[in-house]
């Protein structure tokens, strides 16, 4: 099990919620963040953090739609995250947990087209030039880390979720979707200690739709997507965590 962790980016709302949540757990968490002077593209520096590590979990990079032009999401998302994988391994760390986004299904302008309810991680991703230059680049990371993940034969998971609530509003063209301060928790526990091997992209979040979203689920397909599939039932979240579940051992509540 993953005891020794380091962690990029460790000082954004994501990494304010991890480390106090994980170091909980018995964690060891080493931190490596701009704010403190640390590069992600110094991979020599990087590498050097590494050795001895258990496991890398990687948050650090532009974290959602922004004004940034699409050479600096590209230097910060993806030249990142591939400095990142070659520090890894480099100084030999076979696991490594990558934030990624629900926005690589095109939620962030609201383009998702679902091929059924709840939305699995097989359901088809919108056309690259639709996409946002931030869900792009997540695809992209995605990309390199099921490379990686061959190459290396190290273990490289990507966690498509949502800002965690109650840090960021429920938004109906994110279908609702929701993650709570200690789901996220859970989601990092069970990847650091799935059996899991490989490359995986896994949908994290709540069982249902939160109250906040104040909707009746079941009406609001009927409303928006009557013609798509629907295999919910009640305030079921429109996210599917099933894989999660089944091949991490991810336990929500």
């Amino acid at each position: 099990m993953s005891k020794s962790i380091l962690m990029t980016g460790h000082r954004g709302v994501v990494g304010s919620i991890l480390v106090p949540g994980l170091s909980n757990l018995g964690y060891e968490i080493t931190g490596y963040d701009i704010k403190d002077g640390d590069d992600i593209h110094d991979v020599d520096k990087l590498s050097e953090r590494l050795v001895g590590k258990d496991a890398c979990v990687h948050l650090a990079g532009i974290p959602g739609p922004t004004g940034n032009t699409w050479e600096e999401f590209v230097y910060a998302n993806v030249e990142g995250t591939n400095s990142v994988i070659k520090a890894c391994h480099n100084s030999g760390v076979k696991r490594l947990v990558y934030m990624s986004s629900g926005a690589v299904y095109g939620f962030s302008n609201g383009i998702t087209k679902p091929a059924q309810f709840p939305i699995r991680e097989d359901n088809p991703l919108p056309p690259t030039e639709e996409l946002l230059t931030y869900d792009r680049t997540k695809i992209l990371c995605e990309g390199h880390l099921e490379e990686a993940a061959k190459k290396y034969k190290m273990t490289t998971i990507a966690l498509r979720l949502e800002t965690p609530f109650p840090h960021a509003s429920i938004i109906e063209s994110h279908f609702f979707v929701s993650i709570t301060e200690e789901n996220l928790v859970e989601a990092l526990r069970a990847s650091l200690e799935a059996k899991f091997k490989g490359f995986g992209a896994f949908n994290i979040g709540d069982p249902i739709v939160r109250p906040e979203a104040a909707v009746n689920v079941q009406d609001w397909i009927k409303i928006h997507y009557p013609d798509i599939p629907n295999y919910t039932v009640d305030q079921q979240s429109l996210y599917d965590i099933s894989k999660a579940k089944e091949l991490l051992g991810y336990s929500p509540r």
